[in-house]
């Protein structure tokens, strides 16, 4: 076994964190998971590495300091949460994936919702399409 480069390690390491952070915040958002890969691939690709890493003059990087921390969810977007679970729960009982959206305006009011309706045939019926 072969010790790993400490650049190529902390290359990997911030591709790895800026896909789960993106995977992450696109699934709470209320993406399909394809929809959630597609904004972690997105994220890698555009990740700036000459700010993730620096070379030093003993090849040992320095990680980039993680951006501020998100704020805790509230009683009121655990509501929304829970409608988009229960979209999903139709959906599924529909025969369909279980995916479901609710977009929601600044002030918290709900504008629209939608269920997963892929199966009709139109692969643009994702929720998340369907409110865009």
């Amino acid at each position: 076994m072969t010790e790993s480069d400490p650049l190529a390690e902390a290359v990997r390491a911030a591709c790895v964190e800026a896909a789960l952070d993106a995977f992450e915040d696109a699934s709470m958002s209320g993406l399909c998971c394809t929809g959630a890969w597609e904004c972690a691939v997105g994220a890698v690709r555009t990740l700036d590495l000459g700010a993730a890493v620096s070379e030093g003059s003993d090849r040992r990087p320095a990680l980039a300091t993680r951006p501020p921390q998100k704020e805790a969810l509230t009683a009121t977007d655990r509501e929304h949460l829970a409608r988009c679970v229960a979209l999903a729960e139709a959906a599924l009982e529909a025969g369909d994936e279980p995916f479901g959206s609710v977009l929601v305006g600044a002030d918290g009011a709900v504008l629209a919702e939608a269920r997963n309706r892929a199966l009709t045939g139109d692969p643009t019926r994702h929720p998340e399409l369907e409110l865009a």
